[in-house]
């Protein structure tokens, strides 16, 4: 038996898909006609959704800014 979601092979009596770990059988509104036909196509793999917003970029510079100061400063009263 095929996955749904990534068309990987699994084994008839499992529930979950080994490789991307959806449900057996779960393969959503949009998938059931093809479920029906048994010629199941898997997702394109589009890009990874980021779990993190990303850091606006005057916050990054910021913080770069930050660290050489401190570095520097660091550096001045070291050798003094």
């Amino acid at each position: 038996m095929k996955c749904y979601n990534c068309g990987n092979e699994i084994p008839n009596d499992a529930k979950y898909c080994l490789s991307c770990g959806r449900k057996v059988g779960d393969s959503g509104s949009a998938n059931s006609a093809k479920e029906i036909q048994g010629s199941p196509e898997p997702r394109k793999r589009g890009r990874k959704q980021r779990r993190w917003p990303r850091i606006p970029y005057a916050l990054r510079l910021l913080s770069f800014i930050t660290i050489v100061a401190i570095l520097v400063l660091l550096i001045v009263f070291k050798f003094r």
